[in-house]
């Protein structure tokens, strides 16, 4: 028996009795699945819904579908003749549709259904072609680079003018071509319009760009995945509640517990803390020289602040209150010895006078000291001193939470480290006087600039820049505590330890190049790395951190990955790459590993991935880092993790290999096949206190050369917390060895370390859910189901209808009037700009009680109530109209982010008199019936709400209807083998729609990106399932017609199963409707459009009638949610 699907909403699901028993059995998925593999090109998903056919016949008591079995099933499921809203063919009609379209796609002729019949149709291109397994967006690129490739003739690069005109007529045709070019065309402003370099031709990129309509935008380093976005809007949060999260984010920042810090505190650096003390605080007393500065430099960007900000550049000249010297004397310390001491002089002071009572340590080594401390200098100049760069706000989130909010912490912590290390008591508190006062005064000076703070953060500007100063700061402080460590503690006379991944390998990359194992990592590392990659490198789109020169990648190809993307530090090793390719699918850039994402973004049609949906959610379900953390910071390893979580595909897999800890304790000689080196430095019972510290390293070929190789030390917590930190699983670690075979193979080269663990191998997961992270994008967070029962479809109103409250009425209706007055309407208006989130707390409280019902309750609020009469009624349409749409704004604004990325803030639903089946016209624009939908074709974007304001209703008709996707969904569950619950599940193409064709130069462009072949292939990339089902989590995306112009554009066939999915899906929504009538004036209508399908009827207007207007608008509530239930 199958229980009912588990409530998660006090309405509760309907259940009906399914038709009979679909559970998998194990023997048929395993039988499948074997026979399945060897073809590899089946997805996982396919595969189970192979084995349910085998199940579903089982149960019919056949093992194939015959034409009589088949109308069986489809009795069985409750479909026939009349069901749904679309035109529904009879069974039989149906079962010969089926055996047409499987005899051709398996090339023979079927006369039943069994399970190789349905192994081919899985395997046919409607359906493999847009699954998990093939690279449609890499397809798409790789076709306009073929074109790019076609039509530069002279291999110059670039596309000009005359090859330009030829491309044109080989996408268009001869006579569409012809009519297009002729007359006052200009190709040269075309070219131009296409030429963002203003070089004169249209290079790869620029054509890619064009025709693909990607942006060439600049690169926003995202905000921390710890810290919800939504805190950044005025209308969520207020602003002394962003500056309270702020400020504990700062607090709770890695640098306030770098692991510098913490082995200063246990005494584990040893003999060496005292004289990292001295350099540490050698090179922030350069910082601190300029301090003065930059307390002017905000002096001038911030005038407001000036008070406090005068009162701290006193104190920085050493001149203090007499209450400030009362509290020194309290506190032990002579006033005389630092009033009129600028602090800069008695921060010298105090370094001196510690250096000379640890034993005489002094740092005058200048350079050192500039390089330690250069990232946070930087990090000031940019967001405080330059005035191209700098702001009032991010000179205060510099100033307020990079540094007073944090400093006295830090100060307090190197007092005690440093009375710690003073054993003796033999420094007084006259000497160590400067930590004191800026123990106290810092916190004095963060509490009095915090005020400001709050007002600069009642703008969303304002909070961003104040955020971005701060991480900014904050990571630089990590980049000092790292270039302490590695400057004081490099391994003496051993230049390889110091230098750059880069430079390592440039001057070695050939050496490296090989087409066969041959260093020892080769046989005992990277095999391992190779196994564990197995289970998921099939069909994979692949990302090679540390590629090298393609060693890995090509390896990875012929595993059957489908595509690889690989990037190194290194120039030549990326060159060697490139040389040896074994497929067109290999990609290979020189970048960082640490900003590999920034890389993808700024260049994406290079590295053959396309943005949107695929970069933001993943476009990898594969990622390997071969022996690349090895090579960089603590720090940096962590913002490769991140950009990998940020890159793989929900459940991805990530695994990389690192040398183990333990081999830097081996001893290294000359003899040895793999070490490295500490140059007579005892680092026995060392083990925390070597975090991040670099030692150069051999590693042997069975040829006998040496391959020099390095190691940022790492412990084994950092690899696992960092990985749990930033939300990986851990799936495996595995210690890699010297094996049995090796020895037999090659004795001598493997016996120096036949007995000790050589490498590390790890592999982790990205959940598939991971929607409690409040920066996640909007692409993979998934509501929760919300059930509706018939006590709530058979009372609509009460269920769905809520008025607006009196007082939120006149708090907007004041706002915005007051701003028709001053000419700011709906594209204008910003938060605390033109109206006080203050003066409409009421409109908040029922915008944020709205946004509750529609995630966790209902899913859909009609808000009724807007006073169109104040606002000038029918009368006065331009000003109702005007008002109406700015208290519209307004409003969605309370509730979550208005998505203004595709059609604007606000988008005016008016009737163009346009035939739907034309190509690219939005039902929005005409005035036929609109079937079941949720909005949003693109693949690329999706919206939480869609919502709806009624301006002028239309004569007659235009009634607006909703119905429950989530009770669809599990009454199909319920009545659906899984074979045919596959159908809806599985991705499938959508139409591509766009704002529609213009003239001149922009309107060809438009006309070449909807040609025909190049339109066929970004149809097939814009796919995806109607339905993603994650136990108490989905998305619902649907509409019928996009799915069946798309299928027509592409010259597919619409499956017989798929036809049926849809049929009793369109019955399903139609069972559950419960809202059927127009919209009134002032109506404002909220849909979860992850869970709520909304549908329209065909209206007329009447002569002499204003024309029927409706405004949508697009909203993401998610996070702002998230943020109210306490994730900040």
């Amino acid at each position: 028996t199958r229980p009912p699907p588990p409530s998660h909403s006090t309405m509760g699901p309907v259940v009906p009795n399914p038709p009979f028993d679909s559970t998998l059995r194990d023997e048929d998925l395993e039988a499948v699945r074997s026979s399945a593999d060897a073809d590899g090109r089946l997805s996982g998903a396919a595969v189970e819904a192979l084995a349910d056919f085998q199940t579903t016949c089982r149960n019919l008591g056949c093992d194939a579908l015959d034409e009589a079995k088949f109308c069986e099933l489809l009795d069985g499921i409750g479909y026939s003749v009349g069901a749904g809203t679309g035109e529904v063919a009879d069974a039989k009609t149906l079962f010969a549709d089926m055996i047409a379209m499987v005899s051709a796609v398996a090339g023979r002729k079927v006369e039943v259904l069994d399970v190789e019949a349905m192994k081919s149709l899985y395997a046919s291109t409607p359906y493999c072609g847009v699954d998990e397994g093939a690279n449609t967006g890499s397809a798409l690129i790789a076709y306009v680079q073929e074109l790019f490739e076609e039509f530069d003739k002279d291999g110059s690069g670039g596309i000009d003018s005359t090859e330009c005109r030829q491309l044109i007529e080989s996408m268009l045709g001869e006579d569409d071509a012809k009519e297009l070019l002729g007359g006052a065309f200009d190709i040269d402003a075309f070219v131009a319009s296409m030429d963002q370099d203003g070089d004169g031709n249209i290079s790869r990129e620029e054509l890619c760009a064009g025709l693909l309509k990607i942006k060439q935008e600049r690169y926003v380093a995202p905000l921390p995945r710890d810290f919800n976005v939504a805190l950044m809007d005025p209308a969520i949060a207020l602003a002394d509640r962003f500056c309270a999260v702020l400020g504990e984010w700062v607090n709770d920042h890695e640098a306030m517990r770098h692991h510098f810090l913490s082995n200063l505190q246990t005494g584990g650096y040893g003999s060496n803390a005292k004289r990292l003390i001295v350099q540490f605080l050698t090179a922030y007393h350069r910082f601190s020289t300029n301090f003065r500065g930059y307390v002017d430099a905000v002096r001038a960007l911030v005038p407001e602040a000036e008070a406090v900000l005068m009162e701290n550049h006193d104190e920085e000249c050493g001149r203090y209150d007499s209450a400030m010297l009362a509290e020194l004397r309290s506190a032990g310390i002579d006033p005389a010895s630092v009033d009129g001491v600028p602090h800069d002089e008695l921060f010298k002071r105090t370094i001196d006078a510690i250096g000379a009572k640890f034993g005489g340590i002094t740092c005058d080594d200048a350079a050192l000291a500039a390089e330690a401390i250069a990232p946070l200098i930087e990090a000031f100049e940019t967001h405080v001193v330059n005035k191209s760069t700098a702001s009032a706000a991010s000179a205060v989130g510099a100033l307020l939470f990079g540094s007073e909010n944090v400093v006295p912490r830090m100060y307090k912590t190197f007092y005690d480290i440093i009375q710690g290390e003073d054993a003796e008591g033999a420094l007084t508190k006259d000497d160590l006087a400067f930590f004191t006062l800026h123990m106290d005064m810092d916190q004095d000076h963060a509490a009095k600039l915090l005020g400001v703070a709050e007002t600069l953060g009642q703008r969303r500007s304002g909070r961003e820049e104040m955020m971005r100063a701060a991480q900014d700061v904050m990571e630089a402080r990590i980049k000092v505590y790292e270039n302490v460590i590695r400057l004081a503690l490099h391994v003496e006379g051993d230049d390889k330890a110091g230098m750059g991944a880069d430079k390592l390998y440039d001057a070695q990359s050939g050496n490296w190049k090989r087409t066969k194992p041959t260093c020892l990592s080769d046989f005992t590392g990277r095999p391992v790395v190779f196994e564990t990659c197995k289970p998921f490198v099939q069909g994979a789109n692949v990302l090679d951190l540390g590629c090298g020169e393609g060693y890995v990648a090509r390896k990875l190809m012929e595993m059957g990955a489908e595509s690889v993307v690989g990037v190194d530090v290194s120039e030549s090793m990326v060159a060697s790459a490139e040389a040896n390719k074994v497929s067109s699918k290999e990609s290979y850039v020189q970048g960082n590993c640490a900003t590999v994402r920034r890389t993808l973004i700024e260049s994406p049609s290079a590295m053959g991935v396309m943005p949107g949906a695929d970069l933001e959610t993943g476009p990898f379900g594969l990622a390997v880092g071969c022996f690349v953390f090895n090579y960089v910071s603590i720090s940096e390893m962590r913002s490769t993790m991140e950009d990998v979580f940020r890159l793989l595909k929900p459940g991805g897999t990530f695994v990389f290999s690192v040398p183990h800890p333990f081999m830097l304790l081996q001893n290294s000689g000359d003899d040895q096949t793999f070490g490295f080196r500490t140059n007579g430095e005892d680092v026995t019972g060392s083990y925390f206190s070597l975090r991040d510290r670099a030692f150069g390293g051999t590693i042997k070929t069975t040829a006998g050369t040496g391959l020099n190789v390095k190691m940022n030390f790492k412990t084994l917590d950092d690899y696992t917390r960092m990985l749990t930190d930033l939300g990986f699983t851990i799936s495996g670690m595995q210690e890699a060895r010297v094996l049995p075979e090796h020895m037999r193979e090659n004795k001598a080269f493997f016996d120096s370390v036949k007995d000790v663990p050589l490498h590390l191998v790890f592999s982790a997961t990205k959940p598939v859910e991971s929607s409690t992270m409040g920066s996640s994008n909007v692409l993979d967070l998934l509501p929760k189901k919300i059930l509706w029962n018939k006590i709530a479809t058979n009372n609509p109103v009460q269920s769905f209808v809520m008025p607006f409250p009196s007082d939120a009425r006149e708090e907007l209706t004041a706002v915005c009037l007051r701003c028709y007055d001053q000419g700011i309407g709906a594209d204008d208006f910003e938060m605390n700009v033109h109206a006080r989130v203050s003066e409409m707390q009421a409109v908040a409280e029922h915008a944020a009680l709205v946004r509750s019902r529609l995630l966790n309750d209902v899913g859909a609020i009609l808000v009724r109530g807007l006073d169109m009469e104040r606002f000038g009624g029918l009368a006065n349409l331009e000003k109702m109209t005007h008002c109406s749409k700015l208290a519209y704004y307004i409003y969605s604004s309370f509730m979550g982010q208005v998505d203004a990325g595709a059609r604007g803030r606000l988008f005016d639903v008016k009737s163009a008199n346009l035939d739907v089946k034309a190509d690219n016209v939005l039902f929005s624009v005409s005035d036929t019936e609109a079937g079941w939908h949720t909005d949003g074709a693109s693949k690329d974007r999706v919206y939480d709400v869609v919502s709806l304001l009624s301006i002028v209703k239309a004569s007659s008709g235009g009634e607006f209807r909703i119905a429950n996707g989530a009770n669809a969904l599990e009454e199909l569950k319920l009545r659906l083998p899984k074979f045919m619950m596959y159908e809806l599940l599985r991705p499938i193409p959508r139409d591509v729609l766009e704002n529609g064709s213009g003239k001149g130069a922009a309107g060809i462009a438009m006309k070449l990106s909807r040609s025909e072949h190049l339109l066929a292939k970004r149809i097939k990339y814009n796919s995806y399932p109607i339905f993603v089902d994650r136990g108490e989590r989905m998305r619902f995306r649907y509409m019928r017609f996009w799915i069946e112009t798309a299928h027509r554009k592409v010259n597919w066939p619409i499956s017989p199963l798929l036809k049926v999915g849809m049929d009793l899906l369109d019955e399903e929504l139609d069972n559950s409707c419960c809202f059927n009538e127009s919209m009134e004036p002032g109506d404002m209508i909220y849909d979860n459009n992850m869970i709520v399908a909304h549908a329209r009827n065909a209206f007329k207007v009447a002569d002499g009638q204003a024309p029927r207007h409706k405004v949508r608008a697009w909203l993401q509530i998610q996070k702002a949610e998230l943020l109210a239930n306490g994730f900040k």
